[in-house]
Order: structure tokens, then sequence, then C-alpha cells
């Protein structure tokens, strides 16, 4: 635990973070959202964490009382689980007023801390997309990218590219700006550059198909020296979901404590369109209604056909995947010399 899972935390924390969030799964049987030895003994501890612990949102935590007498200061973003039981733990003394004093001195420390900057304009898009900020979010996206293959043809690895060489780029992914998540990860509005850009000022003949039809990207694949395809998942796929229409997930949200400012809020609703997420992110509404778990850890049917149908035409095909988490590729990998998991690259993706 100490020699792998916790070190980048802990440089966190010695960078100055000033708030933590706790995760959903447990640890050594403990749920992170009220484990002690996490929570007080290693992050206060140890670490010397002076700011205040926050749960994952929503249900981050299972019990309210040990949850507070653990260390956890702030159940997110609504009142739920501590809402219903602890009032019952307070009067029964399970938890003390001072376990509920500490977590608020924690929380206001740190409000008085920050208030120069809370206080302060938010930063406009010439500080957030600033050089300095694309270059670290460039670095971020390139060291991010794995190498899973790179296997050689005619003696020479495909991969790295010759800039001076033709390059075929397949698929509607290379062309979207594909930043994944719609909750808690999203990227705003930044110019955000998708990858067929990049690889337009990289290389010096560069032509793309959309892949939609098999046998068109497969002569625009043969025609270069090298096919570059990119496929993968997007936030339709996998991510942040809050289901609108799911009852059961509806159910476990308590009732609102002011009943007109819910009918308000209703009412405002039902004005609206139907949700769809537009072109341009900085139009997008601050809410993630789409997303949910992927149905496969494979890759979509039709990604997977594009795949082989463009290394039938070009023996130097190399394929990009652009997800969240693992891939199985096992059905496909060996068609093709070179893989690289990309991920979602953000604003510098390209």
């Amino acid at each position: 635990l100490h020699e792998v899972f916790l070190p980048h935390f802990r440089r966190a924390i010695n960078e100055g973070a000033a708030s933590v969030m706790s995760a959903y799964n447990s640890v050594n049987g403990e749920w992170c959202g009220q484990s002690h030895a996490l929570l007080s003994d290693v992050l206060r501890g140890e670490w010397d964490f002076e700011g205040f612990v926050i749960s994952d949102w929503i249900l981050g935590l299972r019990d309210a009382a040990t949850s507070v007498t653990a260390g956890l200061d702030v159940e997110m973003p609504y009142r739920m689980v501590r809402q219903q039981h602890l009032p019952a733990a307070l009067a029964s003394g399970e938890v003390s007023w001072a376990d509920v004093d500490r977590s608020v001195t924690r929380l206001i420390a740190t409000l008085l801390r920050f208030d120069a900057v809370l206080s302060a304009p938010d930063p406009g898009a010439e500080v957030l997309g600033s050089p300095q900020h694309r270059t670290l979010a460039r670095e971020a996206a390139a060291r991010s990218v794995i190498l899973l293959r790179n296997q050689p043809v005619d003696s020479t690895p495909v991969l790295p590219l010759d800039p001076t060489r033709s390059l075929a780029v397949i698929g509607r992914l290379a062309a979207t700006v594909n930043i994944g998540d719609g909750g808690s990860s999203d990227v705003w509005d930044l110019g955000c550059r998708p990858v067929l850009d990049g690889l337009r000022d990289a290389c010096d003949r560069v032509v793309h198909d959309d892949g939609t039809d098999l046998a068109r990207a497969a002569v625009t694949a043969a025609s270069a020296d090298a096919a570059l395809v990119v496929v993968g998942y997007t936030y339709l796929d996998e991510g942040e979901y809050i289901g609108e229409t799911d009852p059961s997930l509806m159910a476990m949200f308590p009732p609102g404590d002011e009943p007109d400012v819910v009918d308000r809020f209703q009412a405002q609703l039902a004005e609206l369109p139907p949700f769809e997420k537009p072109e341009r992110l900085a139009d997008r509404p601050r809410m993630f209604s789409r997303g949910g778990d992927r149905t496969s850890l494979r890759l979509l049917p039709d990604d997977v056909a594009l795949i082989h149908a463009v290394a039938a035409a070009n023996p130097r095909t190399i394929v990009a995947i652009q997800a969240g988490s693992a891939v199985i590729t096992t059905e496909w990998n060996d068609a093709v010399p070179a893989i690289v998991q990309a991920w979602y690259g953000g604003a510098e993706a390209g």
C-alpha cells in the first residue's frame, strides 16, 4: 500500500493540496470514505494534512457515524447518508459534537486560508489557455501514451513515423475533439486539438477518411506509406452518469427540503429541449446526463471491422485507442504491427 498505491497521493499533499476526496472502494476491509487508517492515521497523522476531506460524489460513504469519526468532513454532493442517520448517532453518543466541530473547523480554516483566491475573479481563457498551460497539457498527453506493440515491417519498426512519408489517418475519432467524460474530468473549450490536426502539423502528407465506408477507407489506406486507425470510445460510451429517468437511481436521493424550490427547478427542466452535447464545448451545460459503464471491454464491432479492412490494405497499420481504461485487443491485435493506448488526451490530444 505505502510503496505502490499511496506515494503519488502523498506527493500531492506535499505540494499543498488543500482538499482530498475519498474513494468509493474498500482497502483492507474498510470503505475508504470511513477508513480511520487512511483518513486520520495516514493522511493527517503521517502526512500532516491540514485541509478537509470530502466523500466521492453520491453515496461515497456507507456509515454516517463511522465516516465522521474516521475523518471524513463533508458528504458530497447532497445530504444523503448523514442526513438520515447522523442525528440519531449524535443523540446516542456514538458521535460527539466535538467530532462535528472538528470537521467544521477544518473546512472553515481552509476557506479562510484561501480567501484571497476564492474572492478573486475566475481566471479567463487567456490564463487557462496560456502557452505555459498548453505546454503542460501537451506534455501530460504525450507522457500518458503507452506503446503496446511495435513490430517490424521489412526489418524496420513501424513507429516512430517518418514525417516525410505519406500517412492515411482513418476513423471518425481522428477528427473529433474526444475528451471523454462529461463529468468531473470534463475539459472546456480552450481550442482543443484532435489527433488529425496534430498529425497534419507534424507530417508532410496526410489524408483522412472517417471510416464509415470500409471499402473507401481501405483504398485511402492503400494509397499511403502508413495508416493510422483511431478507434475507441466517447463520453456516450463511458463516464460519470446520472440517469434522469432511472427510478432505481432517483429513489436513492433524499426529498428536497424546500418543495417550492424543487417545483420551480422541475418546471425549468421541463422547458428545456432534449439534451444533446453541442459541438462547441463552451456551449455545454454543466451537467452530465449521458454516459455510464461500457457494455463490453472490447472495441465496438464497427471499429474492429475497420481495423481489419485497413490492415488488409496497408501492412504498416497503427491502431490508436482512445478510452478511459483497459481494452481487450485479442480479436485484432495480430492483424496490425503497432498499437498505442492514447487514452483521452485532453485539450492537446493532437
